[in-house]
C-alpha cells in the first residue's frame, strides 16, 4: 500500500476495502493487517457468521395467468422494498430480459405479503421465510415459485473496527475469535 495525497482517494480507498471485508468468501476468517508506516486506516475485522440459500423467493399466483417469469411484464408484484427479496425480485427480471420498471411493484409490510398475495392485492409477491412458505401453503396447488433453487445466496458478515474490538473486551468472547 501506499500513502494517499488527498482525502477523497483516501475515502475512495476505505469504501473499497469495505466492499472487499464485506463480501467474504462464505465461513472464511479475515484479519486484514497492513504495515502501519504504508497504511493510513486501519482495516477491519470481518467474519462470516450465517449463510443462507433459497430464503427468498419470488412466487406466483396461476390465477393471475404467470407460469414463468416473463409472464411477470405489466403484472403487480408485492415486496418489501430496500431487502434481500427485493433485490431477488430484480436479478430474477433481469436475468430472464425484462426490465425492473415494466412491473409494478407494491411496498407491503412482511407480515401482510402472504395474505397479499392470497386475497389476489398483487399477482406474485418476492418475499422471505417463513412468509414464503405461508404464501406457498394458502396457494396449494394455485402458487408456482418463480424463483428456482440457488438463484439466491445472502453472507451475513460482522465487521468491526480493530479499535471498536479493543475498547469492548467483554463483547469479544461473543463473537468467537474474532
Amino acid at each position: 500500500m501506499r500513502p494517499f495525497r488527498s482525502s477523497q482517494r483516501l475515502a475512495s480507498h476505505r469504501a473499497l476495502a469495505m466492499v472487499a471485508m464485506a463480501f467474504p468468501a462464505a465461513n472464511a476468517r479475515h484479519r486484514p493487517t497492513c504495515h502501519r508506516a504504508h497504511c493510513p486506516i486501519e482495516l477491519p475485522r470481518c467474519r462470516s457468521n450465517v449463510d443462507s440459500q433459497d430464503n427468498d423467493k419470488v412466487i406466483a399466483h396461476k390465477e393471475s395467468g404467470i407460469v414463468t417469469v416473463a409472464d411477470l411484464l405489466g403484472k403487480k408484484i408485492g415486496y418489501v422494498k430496500g431487502t434481500s427479496a427485493h433485490f431477488l425480485l430484480e436479478i430474477l427480471l433481469v436475468e430472464h430480459g425484462l426490465v425492473p420498471s415494466r412491473v409494478e411493484v407494491v411496498d407491503i409490510k412482511p407480515v401482510d405479503v402472504p395474505n397479499a398475495l392470497v386475497n389476489r392485492h398483487v399477482d406474485a409477491i418476492a418475499i422471505w421465510e417463513p412468509y414464503a412458505t405461508q404464501a406457498l401453503e394458502l396457494l396449494h396447488k394455485r402458487a408456482v415459485q418463480l424463483s428456482p433453487p440457488g438463484t439466491y445466496r445472502a453472507t451475513y458478515n460482522f465487521v468491526a473496527m480493530q479499535d471498536f474490538i479493543h475498547k469492548r473486551q467483554g463483547c469479544r468472547s461473543q463473537t468467537d475469535g474474532f
